[in-house]
This record gives structure tokens, sequence and C-alpha cells, in this order.
């Protein structure tokens, strides 16, 4: 991903932002880890969520994922 969602280049911040987003997606679909762990995980993607959607970088439900 290079630009936002209205065409946009992304700064180096807003790419490593994504790169997180995209990590704690992956991470918390991971049948092995504590339920702890994975609420935890979970509250940090929703968050990261909401800055991700706020800047407009991406649009995405994380309903399906428990978030």
């Amino acid at each position: 991903m290079t630009t936002d969602l209205i065409g946009n280049p992304l700064s180096p911040q807003e790419e490593r932002l994504i790169e997180v987003y995209e990590s704690l997606k992956s991470l918390v679909q991971d049948e092995a880890l504590a339920p702890g762990t994975r609420s935890n995980l979970l509250a940090a993607l929703a968050a990261t969520g909401v800055a991700v959607t706020g800047l407009g970088l991406k649009f995405e439900h994380l309903i399906d994922i428990g978030a």
C-alpha cells in the first residue's frame, strides 16, 4: 500500500502504522494465543484501527475478527 484512500502518498510513519495494524490483525487470528493475550491484542487492534481509519489509510470492519 503506497497511498491513502484518496490517493495521497503515505508518509513513512503512516506506512509503519499500516504495518503495525496488519501485524495485529494477523496475531489476533492465532488460535494458540491465551485468552488474556488475545483480548489485549484485540484492544490494541481496535485502537490502532481507529487511528488507521481516522487518517484515511484503510476502511475495514474489524467485527469479523472480534475487535
